[in-house]
């Protein structure tokens, strides 16, 4: 499997209670749209630590194909002018967005029923005590921010796994019904 060069990591606080809601527009509504326009919606996910959160990943070819991407979405779709306020009205915070460049491939589905994947987020310096347990590995993305869309820009590095761990972790997410990553 190709690696996915380029990710956006976003994390969303949703309105108290109002996950399921914001998932099932989300993925009624949104996902497809985006695809369609060569947008890779990866992964959307429920953080286990946190009833409030959602989780997602999409990936792009490059920076380019990015801002086009996202202009044809954000600006010109039907999708998101007839469902954009209804879903932006169930978030409290969308603005925890990480844009990473792939430092090692390997984001693949993990193959088997209830894994949850584990995103680890530490400072782009900081050791990594648990390299054999990363699937994945991603940097954050030096070059421009080229679409108006907050992107946070501390240096990170996220690592992808597969975990079947039942211990509550930092950073584990339980992928939803239509997640390619499950």
């Amino acid at each position: 499997m190709e690696p996915f060069p380029l990710l956006e990591l976003r994390q969303y606080t949703v309105r108290r209670g109002a996950r399921e809601e914001f998932i099932e527009l989300f993925e009624s509504e949104l996902v497809d749209p985006q695809q369609a326009l060569g947008i890779q919606v990866l992964g959307q996910f429920r953080d286990l630590n946190d009833p409030d959160r959602f989780v997602w990943l999409r990936a792009f070819p490059g920076l380019t194909e990015r801002a086009r991407a996202l202009g044809a979405f954000y600006v010109d779709s039907a999708a998101w002018k007839t469902h954009g306020g209804a879903a932006t009205s169930l978030l409290a915070d969308f603005t925890d967005v990480r844009l990473l460049r792939v430092a090692t491939p390997g984001l693949a589905p993990s193959g088997r029923p209830g894994a949850r994947l584990r995103a680890r987020i530490r400072d782009a310096d900081a050791p990594d005590h648990e390299t054999a347990m990363a699937m994945a590995t991603y940097e954050t993305e030096t070059g421009p921010n080229d679409f108006p869309m907050p992107v946070r820009s501390t240096p990170v590095t996220v690592d992808f796994a597969w975990t079947d761990d039942a211990d509550e972790d930092p950073g584990r997410l339980a992928p939803t019904e239509r997640s390619w990553l499950r």
